[in-house]
């Protein structure tokens, strides 16, 4: 009989991670518990790649001898978080921070010897790991009165309680999403939030299952859509 051989990749790179149940190495998820993201231009993805955004592949069953052939997945969940400028003045988009009762951000040891999508993981320690996660934007474009522009904000994927309260800032103004339902925030999935920036005082907001939406009194949605 023909020896097969099942094949596990895993980036970023460390030397320490020889087993896909890591428990040797921690892996930074989006950044460090007291660091930020950092996206360049409105609109634009091109950070959520690198040594912070983990992803892994595998192949059971390789004939040896042979080349395995690995489909890497995001292990990160992606918030992409549309801005919408509703004052008279034009708007450029600084920071947005997400405030969860779950962790968001920091470093972990991650096994994906079952899953790649969900893995688990485990945090490196209290000190290292941290419920918020900031993106500063540099270089980004005036937003116009009526007009939107996208940021991407990855997370660790995390599963979010009915009845917990998650909070979303845009250059310090701040929209609570009051969960009616249990909510999901899954690795290499996208979940997009509509945020209307008008300084007004903030409503609270509810996630209605049954029409995949968030509704409140200004008409902020949120819609979960697909991949990244």
């Amino acid at each position: 009989n023909q020896e097969e051989y099942d094949w596990y990749a895993f980036y970023p790179y460390t030397s320490q991670i020889t087993t896909p149940a890591n428990k040797e190495s921690y892996v930074t998820v989006a950044s460090k518990a007291n660091g930020v993201q950092t996206q360049n231009g409105n609109n634009s993805m091109a950070h959520i790649a690198g040594v912070n955004y983990p992803i892994a592949g595998k192949a059971y069953a390789t004939p040896a001898g042979s080349t395995p052939e690995l489909e890497m997945k995001h292990i990160t969940s992606l918030l992409e978080v549309i801005v919408t400028n509703a004052t008279e003045e034009p708007l450029t988009v600084t920071e947005i921070i997400l405030n969860a009762p779950e962790l968001l951000v920091g470093t972990y040891y991650v096994n994906f010897a079952e899953d790649i999508t969900p893995a688990s993981f485990v945090s490196s320690g209290e000190s290292y790991t941290a419920k918020t996660a900031k993106l500063a934007v540099n270089n980004g474009e005036a937003i116009s009165k009526g007009a939107s522009a996208k940021f991407y904000l990855a997370v660790k994927p995390f599963d979010a309680e009915a009845g917990e309260t998650l909070e979303l800032y845009v250059n310090g103004s701040v929209k609570e999403v009051e969960l009616s339902k249990a909510v999901s925030f899954t690795a290499g999935k996208i979940k997009t939030l509509n945020f209307k920036y008008d300084k007004a005082p903030t409503p609270h907001v509810t996630w209605d299952l049954t029409t995949a939406s968030y509704e409140s009194a200004s008409a902020d949605k949120v819609v979960w859509v697909s991949d990244f």
